[in-house]
């Protein structure tokens, strides 16, 4: 058995997408047949133990080590992995990023939870830079979703019925950075493209932001709420290839899948993971993002 540690469970697109993608390079690597659990928050104790006694590697995924939405994250996944590795379970840290850290605490058990791992790799300089400071042995590499390249089939026509082609996606989510101030410098943008709108909805929290800035748009343009969940991410490819213009996204995951559909990017840096894909995009083809992402693969 193989776990997958991460925030699952709770309906965020982005990590159900990381999960998704290991979980079917675990099976080509170790047959159809291997048994892939999930661990999540939401299950008991009790139940973490039982699959934890019974498997062999815990791969932990997405941005797990972060206090900037509380404490709980950090204590969560630190209290999981060294359960693991008392059980001597091989533990595999997965193109992460780290942080925010805003707390020695947080620094701090961050630091040693990442010394309890067999392998590393992270998907960001800065994450990299904070292992380095410590002598903590990884690799770098990019986000695991840039594997998405390699399959781009597998589209659904009839989903993409009665949405209009050359509009502007919005995929924003709930953060401090959202006020009236925030919403109206965007909302001033969004009025300047003229453009129908497509609302995207990354997790189910969204649409009351996404629908905060539509009462906030002085050109009242044709605008669609769709849910990501209902799109498989080639689908989402195709969606921004054939229908959008652009995008203008705080959601992380939502920006890269747009940079792969290879259509105009505007990310809202509201978080050091945005400035980093930011970055990354600006400085690298796609073949060079795909390439650093595959090298994840050796941790398998």
């Amino acid at each position: 058995m193989y776990i997958i540690l991460g925030y699952l469970g709770f309906g965020n697109y982005g990590d159900e997408l990381l999960a998704n993608l290991l979980e079917a390079r675990l099976k080509a690597k170790y047959g159809s047949k291997a048994v892939i659990k999930r661990l999540s928050s939401k299950m008991s104790w009790l139940e973490h133990l039982q699959v934890i006694f019974k498997c062999k590697k815990v791969f932990a995924i997405g941005g797990m080590f972060q206090d900037l939405s509380g404490p709980f994250s950090i204590f969560y996944y630190s209290i999981v992995i060294f359960i693991a590795k008392l059980l001597s379970k091989e533990i595999i840290i997965f193109a992460q990023g780290i942080g925010p850290l805003q707390t020695q605490i947080s620094r701090f058990m961050t630091l040693e939870t990442y010394k309890l791992a067999n392998k590393i790799s992270v998907r960001d300089e800065a994450s990299s830079d904070f292992l380095q400071e410590y002598k903590i042995p990884h690799i770098l590499v990019n986000d695991w979703a840039w594997i998405l390249i390699d399959d781009l089939d597998n589209i659904d026509i009839k989903k993409f019925l009665g949405i209009s082609n050359n509009s502007v996606c919005i995929a924003l989510r709930c953060s401090r950075f959202i006020n009236d101030e925030f919403i109206e410098k965007i909302s001033s943008l969004i009025d300047s493209t003229k453009q129908k709108l497509i609302f995207l909805e990354m997790q189910k929290g969204d649409h009351e932001v996404n629908s905060r800035l539509l009462n906030f748009l002085k050109s009242n343009p044709e605008a669609t709420f769709i849910r990501a969940e209902d799109f498989s991410p080639q689908e989402l490819i195709y969606l921004f290839k054939n229908y959008c213009s652009s995008i203008y996204t705080m959601r992380y995951h939502a920006g890269l899948i747009a940079k792969i559909a290879d259509i105009e990017v505007n990310l809202i840096d509201c978080d050091p993971k945005m400035v980093n894909l930011s970055k990354q995009i600006s400085a690298n083809t796609l073949e060079q993002l795909y390439k650093k992402a595959k090298l994840s693969e050796e941790l398998l």
